[in-house]
């Protein structure tokens, strides 16, 4: 993917008030950094959605009908939560 489009994603998340995911870019490398957690980096498998090498999680970006990611959700555990974007 573009280095370009990578940046589209960049931002905050925000699952609640005490736990965020930033997700950035850095050389060329999207990262996804949860409150109190390392960075870690992420890999996409579609335009929408992107999985962990070191844990067994996904997260799955939604686009407004502007094409603007609003919202991702993070998949983990047969669990699906939402985290709105902020920034």
């Amino acid at each position: 993917m573009p280095v370009e489009q990578l940046q589209n994603y960049v931002g905050t998340y925000e699952i609640d008030k005490d736990f965020k995911l930033i997700i950035k870019l850095k050389n060329d490398q999207l990262f996804a950094e949860a409150t109190g957690q390392n960075a870690l980096p992420i890999f996409a498998e579609s335009e929408t959605l992107f999985f962990l090498k070191v844990v067994d999680a996904q997260l799955e970006f939604e686009k407004n009908d502007k094409n603007e990611i609003v919202k991702l959700f993070l998949l983990q555990n047969g669990n699906r939560i939402e985290a709105k974007r902020t920034e």
